[in-house]
């Protein structure tokens, strides 16, 4: 079904939506995310403001080991919406892992204050921040 479905977006290259589902699905059923990253890239270059192919490449960046990429695309999204917690927890762990502690736990603290519960062990571990109970 993977590949027929395939077949149909490289038909019909314009139908962002069917190439959007593809990253989708590669990204959440099979950690492609290589794959994942190539289909947002090709729905960005379609449509630059598509916010949820820019968090999605942001994410598979993080992924990937590119960290300074995935935080360059978050902040894109950040720019285009804001208050989501997740958003705040790409960013932290990849400032984490490129050793940008005050950058990380600002973020780690906002993906926390809006409802990203597993920020807590890094801001408790990494930060070395408790909060109250």
């Amino acid at each position: 079904a993977y590949n027929k479905f395939m077949d149909a977006t490289e038909f019909l290259p314009e139908f962002d939506s069917a190439i959007f589902r593809m990253a989708e699905i590669d990204l959440l059923e099979f950690s492609r995310f290589e794959d994942a990253l190539a289909h947002y890239q090709t729905v960005l270059e379609r449509n630059p403001k598509n916010h949820q192919a820019v968090f999605g490449s942001a994410y598979c960046y993080q992924k990937l080991g590119q960290h300074q990429k995935a935080i360059e695309e978050i902040n894109k999204y950040m720019s285009m919406r804001r208050q989501v917690g997740m958003a705040y927890y790409i960013k932290a762990v990849s400032a984490q892992a490129l050793d940008l502690k005050d950058i990380s736990c600002q973020n780690f603290v906002e993906a926390y204050n809006l409802g990203v519960p597993q920020a807590l062990d890094s801001l408790i571990s990494y930060c070395g921040i408790s909060l109250p109970d």
